[in-house]
């Protein structure tokens, strides 16, 4: 067997972080994420508990949108969905990839625009879904919103959300 050396570029700590880009560090063993100490996080939260950078997220969406100019940029929902990160989604113009009933529930629930909702799954035959609803705009398509057969919109729906 003949072996060929490749030159692979050196990678740094840095370049495997799973810590957001603002993550300092005020004193050793004391990170912080957008400024904000996650001791604090962590004594007014509890743990585990999810920390996002808003200023972090919203420049990679317009990263996106500035490398896909002519493209309609999609947020994977699964990836992490909340009411805030559906609000940041909508403000900076992406759309949302969502694929479950609780995806779709969650994001027409915040408001999120139903035209920029695009639902697909798997295992999904077309008997599976009732034609486009209510929440999609009047020039639907298949990447309109569709419901679940049997799963009330949440004009049906008795529970508060926050």
């Amino acid at each position: 067997m003949t072996t060929i050396p490749v030159a692979t570029p050196a990678v740094t700590a840095a370049d495997l972080s799973v810590w957001p880009a603002s993550t300092t560090e005020s004193r050793p063993g004391e990170p912080a994420v957008g400024g904000v100490p996650l001791a604090d996080v962590a004594d007014r939260f509890g743990t585990p508990v999810y920390v996002l950078d808003e200023a972090e997220v919203r420049d990679r969406c317009r990263t996106y949108h500035d490398a896909f100019p002519d493209a309609e940029v999609l947020y994977a929902a699964k990836a992490f969905l909340c009411r805030a990160m559906a609000h940041w989604m909508d403000e900076e113009g992406l759309g949302l990839d969502v694929c479950s009933a609780g995806e779709l529930e969650l994001a027409v629930t915040t408001g999120f625009p139903p035209e920029r909702i695009v639902l697909h799954g798997n295992a999904k035959s077309p008997a599976t879904w009732t034609p486009p609803c209510a929440w999609g705009s009047a020039g639907s398509s298949s990447t309109a919103p569709r419901r679940s057969r049997g799963w009330p919109p949440p004009s049906a729906r008795t529970a508060t959300r926050r």
